[in-house]
């Protein structure tokens, strides 16, 4: 079985609600569009209890969920747009 990944916006994964996201990947080659690879949020308050219920119910689809975050002693971190690249604060979720 393979998964797919979420339209941008609100979803749910798995009966699993997700707040506003979107689909990225790494830069196209030769000005192509970026082939999406994730799908990404920023922080939300069940962050924990979302991964642990989607790491249970994804198993075979192909589709891994990943909670990521700052190292220790670093500065809060802006919102990542999922290519290592940072957006400012106001940002966040827009698309």
């Amino acid at each position: 079985m393979s998964g797919s990944l979420p339209a941008d916006g609100e979803t749910s994964v798995a009966g699993v609600r997700l707040p506003a996201g979107k689909r990225t990947g790494p830069d196209g080659e030769s000005g192509r569009p970026p082939q999406p690879t994730l799908w990404v949020t920023g922080e939300f308050g069940d962050a924990a209890g979302a991964w642990l219920a989607l790491r249970e119910r994804l198993g075979g689809t192909g589709l891994v969920p990943l909670l990521l975050s700052g190292l220790r002693g670093e500065r809060k971190a802006q919102a990542c747009d999922g290519r290592g690249k940072q957006q400012p604060r106001g940002a966040r979720g827009a698309n």
